[in-house]
């Protein structure tokens, strides 16, 4: 990328004073010959607009690649896209963003994640924002390689705040076999690759999203930062988007992983069953070795264990006698993409006072 200082008007001339900016011009002379893209940086750390992309190292200096030398970009028809140079296995991309009031017309989509660089044929992880509705919408975007899966869920929903009321943390992690979304330390979505399963939603209530696409992970993919501005004239307009990368890192194929039972968003730990069967979402746990259930009740009864292997219905797999006050182990290491449990109580009321499925 050209390092060049441009002509700015006094108000800029101000700003990069106050700031200590440096102007970075990018000219698209194929797709735009009379429109110039402005991007500034500071050091790696981005704060994005559909004009101006400006950096800092004061929030955090972990992610020391991502330089002038340690990115690259693309710019066409108004969508700017912001690549790492170096590619990430089983990456985790960590970002600090501020999304505009959706009143902003300038604003049109914000991707914060992943992509290769192969695009629809190499896969794509990221939060993707946009307006929708007069509100900012969230959106996860999954497209496994060569597109045999996609799914872009809205969890607008289950975001624990705004995404323009403030700067906010977005995590998403690729693993093996599943993607995690986090926002400010709140998992918010979880998404199942196998290449010979359905494609398929799994739950898009609270506590978070749980889906199943056909295909294969794109586990080894660049960090990514891509946005569009719909302003016909690109000089002199702006969003205000704040953006900061916190970290970019390889990660683990498969870290341990601890999730809660849930039914109709409620969580299985401290329920009472008043009668008949108690039946769970099903969980994730793709990718994984080994799974265990833990589980204790104040009554006998049975809890079995179903599983789906990728085409959205579950079979009963195993059943387990539980014995009351007592807490019970079991461990399977058979393959499996999701998990679902139910317990029959012998007697009722019945209180489950511990739920878990740990994976590893």
């Amino acid at each position: 990328m050209p390092h060049a200082t441009i002509g700015i008007d006094a108000g800029r001339e101000a700003l990069r004073e106050e700031l200590g900016w440096e102007y970075l011009a990018q000219q698209n002379s194929l797709y735009h010959p009379d429109k110039n893209a402005l991007f500034t940086f500071r050091h790696h750390n981005p704060f994005v607009s559909p004009v101006e992309v400006v950096a800092w190292d004061d929030v955090n200096k972990a992610f020391r690649d991502w330089t002038p030398d340690a990115r690259y970009l693309t710019y066409v028809d108004g969508v700017a896209a912001l690549y790492s140079k170096r590619v990430f296995r089983y990456g985790m991309y960590g970002f600090y963003a501020r999304l505009p009031d959706p009143t902003d017309v300038e604003f049109n989509f914000l991707h914060l994640g992943a992509e290769t660089t192969g695009a629809a044929h190499g896969g794509i992880c990221t939060f993707f924002f946009d307006v929708y509705g007069g509100a900012i919408r969230t959106r996860l975007f999954n497209y496994s390689i060569n597109w045999a899966g996609i799914r872009a869920p809205d969890v607008s929903a289950l975001l624990p705040f705004a995404p323009n009321d403030g700067l906010h943390r977005y995590l998403v992690k690729v693993n093996r076999a599943s993607v995690e979304y986090w926002a400010e330390g709140q998992l918010v979505g979880i998404v199942q690759f196998s290449p010979n399963s359905d494609t398929y939603d799994v739950r898009t209530t609270a506590p978070y999203y749980l889906g199943q696409v056909r295909g294969h992970t794109p586990y080894y993919m660049p960090a990514l930062i891509e946005y569009s501005c719909s302003a016909a004239d690109y000089i002199g307009h702006r969003s205000n988007i704040q953006l900061t990368n916190i970290y970019v890192t390889d990660g683990d194929p498969a870290p341990p992983r601890t999730l809660h039972p849930y039914t109709n968003g409620s969580a299985w730990e401290g329920t009472t069953i008043d009668s008949g069967t108690l039946t769970s979402d099903r969980i994730p746990v793709a990718g994984y070795d080994k799974k265990t259930i833990l589980f204790l009740a104040n009554q006998a009864g049975t809890l079995y264990i179903d599983v789906d292997y990728g085409d959205n219905s579950d079979d009963e797999f195993d059943s387990v006698p539980v014995s009351a006050d007592t807490l019970e182990s079991y461990l399977t290491r058979h393959d499996i993409l999701w998990l679902r449990l139910r317990f029959t109580p012998s007697s009722y009321p019945c209180t489950i006072t511990r739920a878990r499925v740990l994976m590893s």
